[in-house]
């Protein structure tokens, strides 16, 4: 980045790279360099980030659908061999949240799912960051009302005649459910065929975040959807009125950088 100017961009653009990145330590540097072009109430864009606490349900799905794998035991042992020898960076959300809580004038971490109608590999297991530069003001959801899917509401219209915003919580991603279950079925060691009958089954469980996405924007609302701290297979939604895009500061607990390449 030397030769360029501080300050002189609107927006800067780091998208499918930071994965092969040799470690967080250069991506914080990466960051911090990147973050020093910005202008006032710039923007830093971090695209296509690896889901670190998905890792392990990724291998299960990759590895369960090999033919020569015969039995519970030599699939658990293949997905320990992958996530051994990954090498990759993959990172936890938090990542950015602990970077940017380090730096004053890192005002806004917006975390979310990546759009998109079809599930694959880039839709079930990245996700985009957007980390904003003061002196924009942040429109926080931190003290909207939570409401928690399953016990609070139980489907996308139960929002409709809510007051916005709000924030629902413990949403199941459709993504994601079926492969995360896999992954626990292969630690609990049951048969092979249940944990394929998982991976195959054609009824999904819980909500796509791109429906809620479209959802919302069909009634003139912005959705934002981000990951549930803590909860690989679960998102959480924050719905409000209107189309402001400025940042919203997740309150994500943990205060050190969380990433993990082979060897870490």
């Amino acid at each position: 980045m030397s030769g360029l100017p501080a300050g002189g961009f609107d927006t800067v653009v780091i998208n499918s790279v930071v994965q092969y990145f040799p470690g967080w330590e250069y991506l914080e540097r990466v960051l911090d360099g990147a973050f020093g072009l910005l202008a006032e109430g710039g923007r830093l864009i971090v695209g296509d980030v690896r889901h670190r606490g998905l890792l392990r349900a990724f291998q299960t799905a990759v590895h369960a659908r090999q033919a020569g794998v015969q039995d519970t035991a030599r699939l658990r042992a293949l997905v320990e061999q992958a996530v051994a020898t990954e090498k990759e960076l993959l990172l936890d959300p938090a990542f950015f949240t602990a970077w940017a809580a380090g730096r004053p004038e890192a005002v806004g971490v917006d975390v979310r799912w990546k759009r998109g109608a079809a599930h694959n590999e880039l839709t079930r297991h990245r996700f985009d960051v957007v980390l904003h530069k003061a002196p924009v003001q942040p429109l926080s959801l931190a003290d909207a009302p939570v409401l928690t899917w399953g016990r609070d509401i139980h489907g996308l219209e139960d929002v409709s005649g809510l007051e916005l915003p709000v924030r629902v919580s413990r949403v199941p991603n459709a993504r994601l459910t079926a492969e995360v279950s896999a992954a626990r079925a292969v630690a609990a060691n049951e048969p092979i065929e249940d944990v394929r009958g998982l991976l195959e089954a054609e009824v999904r469980t819980g909500v796509d975040p791109e429906e809620v996405c479209v959802w919302a924007q069909g009634r003139g609302w912005d959705a934002v959807v981000t990951v549930s701290p803590g909860r690989t297979r679960r998102f959480r939604r924050g719905v409000r009125a209107g189309w402001d895009r400025r940042g919203d500061r997740c309150p994500w607990p943990g205060s050190r950088p969380v990433a993990v390449r082979s060897g870490e």
